[in-house]
């Protein structure tokens, strides 16, 4: 019941107010993304999938003229494919931002999950995060052990030595010992490299991870290294290529390993991406993963993205 209410006040809002508006020192924007794609895997039945659609209200109010702004973000993950619609929360938070930076306080992306940009087909069926499993679960789900941390508070510093950045979340449990992390990035128009870690209360284990993207004229090239193992059950590594061809196309790779105690697999992917103008994305793509221990996997996807 509380799922459909909520259906019927979103969509409400979509209908009645306009995609943004600003004004008094107020500003707010409704986006959105639909992501769906026809995916056939080994010799099985296709499907269609949703790959993380989404429905938001994000916003922010001047504080006077301290400089201080109030700042807002909800939320949610839809399914287009599905009759029954589910409604799963994503980021929900509320925060302040000004020259000392970013506090957050509710449902974020920890800093952990933040720098995933060597996965350069996130949110499609190939991605490292999922079928080729290139990336840990540390870059999805929601909890205090995962990439959304819920119950939480996070700071984001503002940039320093042109382009460094500090990022800090911790989550609060009644019933568990409390999850953190901490990293650090620095960005450029050119490269960026960083280095974070976890620290999963109820394991009383860490993950920490290295990596970096390179950019040289249409080539970006990118690597991780993942030590997740006694969070996980894995270490990881992921390399990443992606050639622009030209302003509408480009090419896609990657290639990496999941090296567990019990399992290893090593895998690739390979994705054509075309945009057909600021809103539209089509993609076809190619994911097989070698298995140690279960057996290989291929899939084909082929799919469609529309942001608003």
């Amino acid at each position: 019941m509380r799922k459909n209410i909520l259906t019927l006040a979103l969509a409400g809002a979509l209908v009645a107010a306009p995609a943004a508006y600003a004004g008094d020192g107020f500003n707010y924007q409704l986006y959105g993304r639909l992501n769906v794609s026809l995916d056939l895997e080994n010799d099985s039945q296709a499907e269609l999938d949703s790959n993380t659609s989404a429905v938001g209200i994000k916003g922010s109010q001047k504080l006077g003229d301290s400089g201080v702004k109030a700042i807002f973000k909800v939320e949610w993950q839809i399914d287009p494919t599905e009759r029954q619609k589910k409604i799963v929360d994503r980021d929900q938070w509320i925060g302040i931002k000004g020259d000392f930076g970013k506090i957050l306080a509710g449902t974020m992306t920890m800093n952990y999950k933040q720098t995933h940009a060597t996965d350069n087909m996130w949110r499609t069926n190939v991605q490292g995060r999922g079928f080729i499993n290139t990336l840990s679960n540390l870059h999805s789900g929601a909890g205090e052990d995962r990439g959304r941390m819920t119950n939480a508070i996070q700071y984001q510093s503002p940039k320093m030595m042109g382009g460094l950045q500090v990022v800090g979340n911790v989550s609060f449990s009644s019933d568990r010992d409390d999850s953190y992390g901490i990293g650090a990035r620095y960005k450029t128009k050119e490269m960026m490299f960083w280095v974070d870690m976890f620290r999963d209360g109820a394991l009383e284990e860490d993950a920490w991870k290295v990596g970096g993207l390179f950019t040289v004229g249409s080539l970006k090239l990118g690597a991780q290294y993942e030590a997740a193992q006694d969070v996980t059950g894995y270490d990881y590594i992921q390399a990443s290529a992606a050639y622009k061809m030209d302003k509408k196309n480009t090419i896609k790779f990657q290639i990496g390993q999941a090296d567990g105690v019990a399992d290893e697999n090593t895998s690739w992917s390979l994705l054509f991406d075309h945009k057909v103008n600021k809103q539209i994305n089509m993609y076809a793509g190619y994911g097989t993963r070698d298995n140690k221990v279960a057996a290989d996997r291929d899939l084909v996807t082929v799919g469609a993205v529309y942001k608003f």
